[in-house]
């Protein structure tokens, strides 16, 4: 066809495949209110009824007197619908892909793991929470002190120490730059620095009771008191 007659006819296939591709947003929210859960099989599922409901709609608008088109249901979807299917797959998977993506620091909670995810693309780190010894600020990162296969580790993410405090509520800030997991808090080193595995951490004096408060309340465990 001329470029031209291309132009009137090509952009109500467009508005079709964003039409019924809202539709299957609509029974996605749903679903995932009915299950408040969602995984790739669903994820599947939504995307081959679009692809379904993109189809027969676009079919049916083939066949408008506007369009005037001679094919026949199979070979309209074999030589005009899955050509055009194989582009718009790609913008509609990586456009789901995109917006659903984490954005800065998340933590996405698994039966055993965190996913502590930075600012920039390659900040994650997947972490049981048991092996967190302490997180300390360093200007607009974050230095993640962590345990793997018995090992000391340590993590750079581009992200603030108010985020990870933000997601990560069962740390403890002892310093305006230091949250400790209370797990692995051993002892007392003097008045001013307590002791997170074999890490030696500040405590401030703005945080010292608070601290203080948690470590007697936590059961049969022996008494944290600061040397003088």
């Amino acid at each position: 066809l001329p470029f031209m007659i291309r132009l009137q006819l090509l952009p109500p296939y467009g508005f079709i495949f964003l039409g019924c591709y809202m539709a299957a947003v609509v029974g996605q929210n749903l679903i995932h209110d009915r299950i408040a859960e969602w995984h790739i099989g669903w994820e599947a599922f939504i995307i081959g009824l679009t692809y379904v409901l993109t189809l027969f709609a676009n079919y049916a608008y083939y066949k408008t007197p506007l369009v005037n088109g001679d094919y026949g249901f199979g070979k309209f979807t074999l030589e005009v619908y899955l050509p055009i299917l194989v582009i718009f797959s790609i913008v509609l998977i990586l456009g789901r892909w995109y917006i659903s993506r984490p954005q800065g620091i998340e933590v996405a909670m698994t039966p055993t793991k965190l996913m502590l995810k930075g600012d920039n693309k390659d900040d994650i780190l997947q972490i049981a929470m048991e092996d967190i010894v302490c997180i300390s600020s360093a200007q607009n990162y974050v230095e993640v002190n962590y345990r793997h296969q018995s090992l000391p580790q340590k993590k750079l993410l581009r992200t603030t120490l108010k985020k990870i405090m933000d997601q990560v509520p069962s740390l403890i800030q002892v310093h305006r730059s230091h949250l400790v997991n209370p797990a692995h808090l051993t002892r007392w080193n003097d008045a001013n620095t307590i002791l997170v595995g074999t890490r030696s951490v500040p405590v401030s004096k703005g945080f010292k009771k608070a601290l203080q408060e948690h470590l007697d309340s936590v059961p049969n465990t022996d008494p944290f008191v600061p040397k003088a």
